[in-house]
């Protein structure tokens, strides 16, 4: 048996659309690697693509909120920057209490939405999941699980969501 490596340059191979829409490109097949093996390399196109897997992590603490802390994986820090990405022309940086859900919100909630983009997201992202109030951080032990929908919030006080603007399905109908 030949194992000869195989050089396959960025551009290379036959691409061709999936029926579902995404880019499906053939690396190797037969012909390069004597029968052994096809490779190819599949691009989900939108709503293609599987649910979201995420892990928890553990727990934490802020001042006076807890919550789930989440793993930064590579496919919930591109959602990340794509939602701040598609955001920014609709940002307000002088925006105030009235802003939140019920009118209700603290300083420090509007603080933090208005200086998100340049002290808490990006290289500065910490996923997570908010809980509520305590005293305490919470015992959370490490877990898994898969989210199937991503929603746009409007935010209460404690940055909490208290309305739902708009939902999306992540995974294929």
């Amino acid at each position: 048996m030949d194992t000869q490596p195989i050089f396959i340059a960025p551009g290379d191979g036959r691409t061709i659309r999936n029926p579902a829409g995404g880019m499906l490109t053939f690396m190797a097949g037969s012909e390069e690697t004597g029968g052994a093996v096809t490779m190819w390399e599949s691009t989900a196109a939108p709503g293609e693509g599987p649910p979201l897997h995420l892990h928890v992590t553990g727990g934490g603490k802020g001042s006076n909120s807890v919550w789930m802390s989440i793993e930064p994986s590579p496919e919930l820090v591109t959602l990340h920057e794509q939602l701040l990405q598609a955001a920014e022309p609709f940002e307000v940086t002088t925006g105030d209490s009235s802003a939140f859900f019920g009118d209700d919100a603290r300083d420090r909630d509007v603080r933090w939405v208005r200086e998100f983009r340049h002290e808490s997201s990006f290289d500065l992202f910490t996923p997570h999941i908010t809980l509520g109030h305590a005293s305490n951080p919470p015992a959370i032990e490490p877990m898994s699980f898969v989210a199937t929908t991503v929603a746009v919030c409007h935010l209460g006080r404690f940055c909490t969501c208290r309305r739902i603007v708009r939902a999306w399905n992540l995974a294929r109908a």
